[in-house]
């Protein structure tokens, strides 16, 4: 995947501003550019396989054990690349929700953590040894991008181990990040917040225009934007004085906390009026509207404000 391919015009010009910044290992895994934005982050950039928004993981290197924040799509080797990064170390793999570009890169962990509401999306649709066949053709090659099926790591079964709201990842001479349920744009969203380092990691959550489309089939109340708004304040009332900074999963990294507000805000003016938004376009399942609120925003449908 030698081209980069980028969201927006915002999201190329941030990210050339940046890219120097970056280092690649290809004798390791050509396929992950890793930054730092925090002293004791690693935030590795993944271009997205079906040639959508790109995938960041963040694995946060502590005094005596690290947390990886998500696994991305499962091209290249990031385990190899993360023992690269921080050694023998005891390692926590967090997958942030259950949406596919955040949890294919699994199968290389035996252990990983949830939250209770992502178990069942993952178990059912994605323990299986062909979830990477939606991206290749008949001849195995990438259908978007320039790859094919050897660069994506093998199948094999791992742990799953759930955690939520209230729980926490010691990583050592106390050194302790908190997990925050914040549903949304999946039910089983979760945050990971870093008090020492003063950061919220969030997933799909946050990351220029969050998407909630109002489709879960396990939890379909916990995918549309009252619970978006939920977690937001929940973040807004209880947590706002302990982060300064936004680790998202997808785009401009870091984002400023006052972001949350914003999205505060665009959740309340589609609630009161669902017909506010800028922009509409048809995505072949039906319309996707936006509502911008400063640089914050949220793409919805009509399946979006639940039953």
């Amino acid at each position: 995947m030698k081209t980069r391919v980028f969201y927006n015009e915002k999201m190329k010009k941030w990210f050339e501003g940046v890219e120097d910044q970056g280092v690649i290992y290809p004798e390791v895994d050509p396929f992950h550019t890793v930054f730092r934005f925090a002293d004791n982050v690693y935030s590795l950039y993944e271009e997205n396989v079906t040639g959508g928004s790109a995938m960041w993981m963040h694995l946060i290197d502590g005094p005596e054990k690290a947390l990886l924040v998500d696994t991305g799509a499962g091209i290249g080797d990031l385990k190899g690349l993360v023992r690269k990064l921080i050694g023998d170390k005891e390692l926590y793999v967090v997958n942030t929700h259950e949406h596919w570009d955040h949890v294919f890169g699994n199968y290389q962990f035996d252990r990983v953590w949830c939250h209770p509401y992502a178990v069942p999306w993952i178990t059912d649709n994605y323990m299986r040894p062909d979830v990477w066949d939606r991206f290749l053709d008949e001849n195995g090659r990438g259908l978007k991008r320039d790859f094919v099926r050897e660069d994506f790591i093998k199948f094999r079964n791992y742990a799953l181990f759930v955690c939520g709201e209230g729980d926490s990842f010691d990583l050592g001479d106390g050194y302790r990040l908190e997990v925050i349920y914040t549903p949304g744009h999946a039910s089983g969203g979760i945050s990971v917040l870093d008090p020492q380092s003063r950061i919220l990691f969030t997933g799909g959550m946050h990351s220029d225009n969050t998407v909630i489309s109002g489709v879960n089939k396990y939890y379909p109340n916990e995918c549309t934007i009252a619970a978006f708004l939920r977690g937001l304040e929940r973040l807004e009332s209880g947590y706002s004085g302990r982060f300064d900074r936004i680790f998202a999963g997808h785009e401009i990294v870091p984002l400023d906390a006052s972001y949350i507000r914003d999205e505060i805000q665009a959740c309340r003016d589609v609630l009161a009026d669902h017909g506010c938004c800028e922009a509409s376009w048809d995505t072949g399942n039906g319309l996707m509207y936006r509502h911008m609120v400063g640089e914050a925003g949220i793409r919805f449908t009509d399946r979006s404000f639940g039953e």
